[in-house]
């Protein structure tokens, strides 16, 4: 892997200067909200966000949160500033943050990530050989560069049949990347195990799965568009039907860059 990633970096001439070492900064940010006690079946709703996130939906008290808001491009990869939105499990509010420790590059549609149908698109490197975020440009002529967050939490309530007692216990889990929420569904919901779970009078679950979108252009900041959700109150289909970008998984050239390490997909709080 770290000798193909080697050879892929994009040289400035390919990219051209201005697109890959330039500045980006966030234009909106949309999220959808599914809760439910079936997860083949959860019910959902979305919004667009303000600019400071101070409207987003804290799924659970010890949830955090790190949205990216800001970053410097890169043509080979290097290290440059993030910049971010971080909520610590228990805070009160978002506050900003500058991360240095991130390695950044630019690709082209030369370089394919595996699961998604980018053309350019930017790779977040912590540490250098593994990636953590990935922004791209879909392949429709869209001029900015769209990534994801994924975030759920599952209650799981169990009853000793002998006693009668319920021994609740939660897992929260988030992720960012790689390209769109069906592809967040099925690493967060599908590979987990969770979308096949049943329930009966002895076993009971609760889940909140939430997905942020956001948008980045190299210009300056303005304020979150307030855009509704198409999938606004629809239920929420084990297909992953609320990304508007799908995954066709489909690899046209010869060289593709390993999606996101098995050891490194979740981040447990």
């Amino acid at each position: 892997m770290k000798s193909a990633l080697a050879v892929l970096a994009l040289l400035p001439a390919l990219a051209g200067a201005a697109l890959c070492d330039d500045t980006y900064n966030l234009q909106s940010a949309t999220q959808s909200v599914y809760t439910g006690t079936d997860p083949k079946n959860l019910t959902g709703s979305g919004k667009a966000l303000k600019g400071d996130l101070s409207d987003l939906t804290v799924l659970h008290p010890q949830m955090s949160y790190s949205i990216m808001t800001g970053f410097e491009g890169s043509c080979t990869k290097a290290a440059k500033p993030l910049r971010f939105l971080n909520r610590d499990a228990g805070a009160a509010a978002f506050t900003s943050k500058v991360e240095t420790a991130f390695q950044v590059v630019m690709y082209d549609s030369n370089t394919i990530l595996t699961g998604s149908r980018f053309g350019y698109w930017f790779g977040f490197y912590k540490p250098a050989d593994s990636l953590k975020i990935a922004l791209g440009r879909i392949k429709d002529g869209s001029a900015d560069f769209r990534g994801w967050y994924g975030y759920v939490t599952f209650e799981d309530s169990v009853r000793n049949a002998e006693s009668g007692l319920w021994t609740d216990k939660g897992t929260q889990l988030r992720m960012a990347g790689p390209s769109d929420s069906a592809a967040l569904d099925s690493i967060l919901m599908v590979r987990t195990g969770y979308r096949d779970l049943v329930f009966n009078a002895n076993r009971h679950g609760h889940f909140k799965l939430q997905f942020i979108r956001v948008s980045f252009e190299n210009k300056p900041g303005i304020s979150i568009r307030r855009r509704a959700l198409a999938q606004s109150g629809k239920a929420h289909a084990a297909s992953g039907a609320d990304g508007n970008y799908l995954v066709d998984g489909k690899k046209i050239k010869a060289e593709n860059i390993q999606g996101f390490p098995d050891d490194r997909r979740y981040f447990y709080r």
